[in-house]
């Protein structure tokens, strides 16, 4: 949500409010002029120290279905400590 900066799941999103997207390196205020369902079949989540991932230049959650972003983020707080001492393993490195 671009005017609180809170994160908010993208099924909660409505017509007219604003997303935080990038643009020429700036983050800017888009309006949402579409809201539509589309289902796929395949499972991929990537994670990021930051617990931040640009999609189509817009600002995403790494943690898809949780709505506690600041949470999310502290519990995966172990996970980049883990990471950071002994590394990732080797078949997170090799991705189809």
């Amino acid at each position: 949500d671009f005017d609180s900066g809170d994160a908010r799941l993208a099924g909660k999103f409505r017509l007219g409010d604003r997303v935080q997207m990038l643009h020429n390196d700036q983050i800017l205020p888009s309006e949402v002029i579409e809201v539509k369902l589309t289902k796929r079949q395949g499972f991929y989540a990537p994670l990021t120290k930051s617990g931040i991932i640009v999609v189509n230049r817009m600002f995403s959650s790494n943690y898809a279905t949780v709505s506690n972003y600041a949470l999310a983020h502290q519990v995966m707080g172990i996970y980049r400590w883990w990471i950071s001492l002994f590394g990732a393993s080797a078949s997170s490195e090799h991705l189809p």
